[in-house]
């Protein structure tokens, strides 16, 4: 047996019920009343007055063990002394209780004698029998057996669902669930009762009940969760007012129909069920991917002006450039209504939403601070047609397109790939709009605010030299002039990114990631790192260097064993002409899947 079978915790839950009904001494003695006057209805009346229905079973056998208990020093005034309770004792009674039973009309007689608080009968006939030394254990056995039994027909079993109401249209939405946040619809109602209660079970079905399930079509999820957070079976936990709470039917994979729900309660053996329907309404408008990275809700929220949802990539806040592909769904379904057209917008800066009551051409005024990026009108357009799915989920940047099918050779439409093109830099607003095709009809919104960087990095190589002296960049370098002066020579240049937002050098608006140099001779096909040393040393390569020192070269020998410069220059290093190169990254997403990347070279030569 588990542990969780016999712990205290359903009778330290019980306190609280306990409490309710002890502040209210009018409504304690009524249901004292009714239990004693086998009132079961009254009785249950109560216990829902109280919000407490659902410990109805607890709260029955409370008042049961109590005053049966009392019964039994009735009618066993004189137990003696308390026997130790033993195999040998229980195997000795049990064989009384058969001899007993077997006198049915005797056993009758001394049950019908308990109900009556008879305690001479009683008695009388435990000691006809030879049985007076069983009188309390028989007293309680019957005071057992008739609280079960009691409290079994004034607490059956109940299962009511009560949200969502029949056929009501449900919109699902985001409930934090232990620590997972589930988008789904939330099932309220009653569980309780039985003796004892068992558990209670969910289940759903999309065929008028034909077929009932917990796991979703075709991917096998489990998506009935329940209010502990675990998902599918059952739960072993009552539920009723005021905690009416059952679980959730996650609805990431359901499309908008009619679906049915089902709750089974089990108790004392007795099972009961109840079914609702419900119509679902899929408002999966929400753009969740920009420039091919995810949208990315930040917990906690930051607070204004930050926006709570961001493109984060590897754990960095990015910003887009060049053309960006926007995803995420403009479905909408159910509930007798269906997506008709949606279009994808921007704004300058970080504007809010548009408020509730904003028609879809709302949004074209000439005052209206939206601009168009991509509509997509589905009126009189196929679906599904010819292989090719054109639902509004997904890449949402495309565009209809008429192609030539295959089978049959007939010409048909289908969206396609069109990014948007991004422009400028700066804080940018992008807004998904959906229309449905309710009359009039709705409008659906969601909005983002994201970084758009189309800012060409500055990168240049100016000179290469030795420490101090005069560049002639007609000039070749001299490898013995350079190994006198320390063997080190500066490069310099710049690499610099500037800030999206001037002044903000927090990122994305300073996206600058990072630079690198090398070398190598100009017949060489690959370049070299051996000597170079970025700037600053504390930070090398990582920092923004205009107009200043980028590098330096080394083209000393150095000592294997030491590590010391030997005097004399690096394998390699002979009169030759030569080629340094300096390239420069940013950490915007460029074109859906690069980045800002600029490569310059500067040419020089070596001479002994």
């Amino acid at each position: 047996m588990e542990k969780k079978v016999i712990d205290v915790e359903q009778l330290i839950k019980f306190k609280d019920a306990l409490a309710r009904l002890v502040e209210k001494p009018e409504l304690f003695k009524e249901v004292a009343e009714a239990f004693e006057k086998d009132d079961a209805e009254r009785f249950r009346d109560v216990l829902r007055e109280l919000g407490i229905l659902r410990f109805c079973w607890l709260i029955c056998r409370w008042f049961c063990v109590k005053i049966r208990g009392y019964y039994c020093v009735i009618l066993c005034p004189e137990p003696g002394k308390p026997r130790e309770i033993t195999v040998d004792e229980m195997l000795e009674f049990g064989r009384a209780a058969v001899r007993l039973i077997e006198k049915e009309d005797v056993f009758k007689d001394l049950f019908d004698a308990y109900k009556r608080r008879d305690a001479q009968r009683f008695q009388s006939i435990l000691r006809e029998y030879d049985m007076i030394r069983f009188c309390v254990q028989f007293c309680r056995w019957f005071s057992h057996y008739y609280c079960t039994v009691k409290c079994r027909l004034f607490c059956p079993p109940t299962a009511k669902i009560t949200s969502p109401s029949a056929l009501a249209c449900v919109q699902p939405k985001p409930n934090k669930v232990d620590d997972e946040t589930v988008v789904g619809v939330e099932i309220r109602g009653i569980a309780s009762g039985g003796a004892p209660f068992l558990n209670y079970n969910l289940e759903y079905s999309s065929d008028g009940g034909a077929t009932w399930r917990q796991d979703a079509p075709g991917s096998g999820d489990i998506i009935i969760v329940y209010p502990d957070g675990h998902r599918g079976g059952v739960s072993t936990t009552p539920v009723g007012p005021p905690s009416d709470l059952l679980g959730y039917l996650d609805t990431t994979n359901l499309t908008g129909q009619t679906y049915s729900l089902k709750l089974t309660v089990t108790g004392g053996g007795v099972v009961v069920t109840d079914v609702a329907q419900f119509q679902l309404h899929q408002k999966a408008v929400v753009i969740d991917e920009v420039g091919r990275i995810p949208v990315t809700l930040i917990e906690p929220t930051p607070p204004p002006p930050e926006p709570p949802r961001k493109l984060i990539l590897t754990g960095i806040d990015r910003a887009v450039g060049g053309y960006a592909t926007i995803g995420g769904s403009a479905y909408v379904e159910g509930c007798g209504q269906r997506y008709k057209k949606y279009k994808l917008m921007r704004a300058e800066g970080w504007i809010p939403s548009p408020a509730p009551g904003t028609s879809y051409d709302d949004l074209d005024v000439p005052s209206s601070p939206w601009q168009l990026i991509r509509e997509v009108d589905y009126t009189g357009m196929p679906i599904f047609i010819c292989f090719h799915n054109n639902e509004p989920v997904g890449d949402l940047t495309r565009r209809w397109v008429k192609r030539k099918c295959f089978l049959g050779f007939f010409d048909y439409y289908r969206l396609e790939w069109s990014p948007w093109n991004t422009s400028g830099s700066g804080k940018v607003t992008l807004l998904l709009t959906v229309q449905d095709d309710a009359t009039p009809p709705n409008t659906y919104f969601d909005s983002i605010q994201i970084w758009v960087d189309n800012i060409k990095i500055d990168a240049k190589l100016d000179s290469i030299g030795i420490p101090g002296a005069t560049v002639d960049k007609c000039k070749p370098l001299s490898i013995s002039e350079i190994l006198k002066s320390g063997g080190i020579l500066e490069i310099k240049g710049t690499a610099w990114d500037d800030e999206i937002e001037s002044g903000n050098l927090t990122q994305p608006s300073l996206n600058f990631d990072h630079f690198d140099v090398a070398w190598k001779k100009d017949c060489d096909p690959s370049y070299h790192s051996e000597g170079i040393e970025l700037m600053s040393p504390a930070n090398p390569g990582k920092e923004r260097i205009k107009n200043d020192i980028l590098a330096t070269w080394d083209i000393r020998e150095k000592d294997p064993a030491t590590g010391k410069p030997t005097g004399n220059s690096m394998p390699g290093i002979e009169p030759c002409a030569y080629i340094i190169q300096l390239r420069v990254w940013d950490n915007s997403r460029i074109n859906d899947d690069g980045a800002h990347y600029v490569h310059k070279e500067l040419a020089f030569t070596l001479e002994a």
